[in-house]
């Protein structure tokens, strides 16, 4: 799918970097990253994982020192348990076939496998959801996240939308966090908040790499559904040239390997 995009999106244009690393599978779940920053890093925060967490395992094979700490509630026993009971009470009453209430075990099966990898490794997990302002027992706010003794933090983060609410407070600490690995959802929809967002971030940051998560909708000349960034802090990179066309060939990879992946050109 080619897409071709105008002036109005040139404020996305990646700067040429290299060093590069993809981490984690080559499918949805891997990444694009500085080599060289994860070698340095201190801490990895990730916000959410779903049932994926390639990245954070090859992310401690490159680095054994780096502190990970993971935050997902939709990867809980709870979560679980809320969402089975949910089903089967539709179920019974003939709203739900059996196929939905069987498909809620793959919630369990997901947190018995994060939970196998996190007590092996010796991670941390904590099953919340990364807000701004913490309303429910079940929320978290980025304040209680970063401690002093997280450093040189790369930061991923995949949470469904909520992402907007969260940009300030992560450049609160934008002296700790050295790269920002985030999804955008629906930046097309929300064009003039998603782009104040980016502005807010280059600030401090470079985007050095974006790839665009096939699942999206095309619409000619209009930004997809779902965008990958990842940015990194302006004095890590010296020469500033820009990529015209990604994805970047043995880099990048389809989110879902069934459907060609989009190929995204500034004219």
């Amino acid at each position: 799918m080619r897409l071709l995009l105008n002036k109005k999106y040139f404020f996305l244009k990646p700067i040429v970097k290299k060093n590069l690393i993809r981490i984690g599978n080559k499918s949805d779940g891997g990444y694009v990253i500085d080599k060289s920053c994860l070698k340095r890093a201190n801490s990895l925060i990730s916000f959410g994982v779903g049932d994926d967490w390639s990245f954070e395992e090859q992310c401690l094979k490159i680095n054994n020192k780096i502190n990970i700490k993971i935050y997902d509630h939709t990867v809980d026993i709870s979560f679980f348990f809320n969402n089975f009971f949910r089903r089967l009470r539709r179920f019974l009453t003939f709203r739900n076939k059996l196929s939905s209430l069987t498909s809620t075990f793959k919630i369990l099966e997901n947190y018995l496998k994060l939970k196998k990898f996190v007590n092996k490794n010796n991670l941390e997990y904590f099953p919340y959801k990364v807000t701004n302002v913490k309303f429910s027992k079940n929320e978290i706010d980025i304040d209680k996240i970063i401690s002093k003794d997280d450093q040189k933090i790369i930061l991923k983060c995949d949470i469904e939308g909520d992402e907007y609410k969260i940009i300030d407070k992560i450049l609160k600490f934008s002296k700790k966090i050295e790269m920002i690995i985030i999804e955008f959802h629906w930046p097309e929809k929300n064009f003039k908040k998603f782009k104040k967002i980016v502005n807010k971030l280059k600030k401090e940051y470079d985007i050095f790499h974006l790839h665009i998560n096939n699942n999206s909708n095309y619409i000619k000349s209009k930004l997809p559904d779902f965008i990958e960034f990842t940015f990194l802090k302006k004095h890590r990179i010296n020469k500033y040239k820009h990529r015209k066309y990604l994805p970047i060939k043995n880099f990048d990879y389809p989110n879902n390997p069934a459907i060609d992946d989009f190929e995204i050109y500034f004219k």
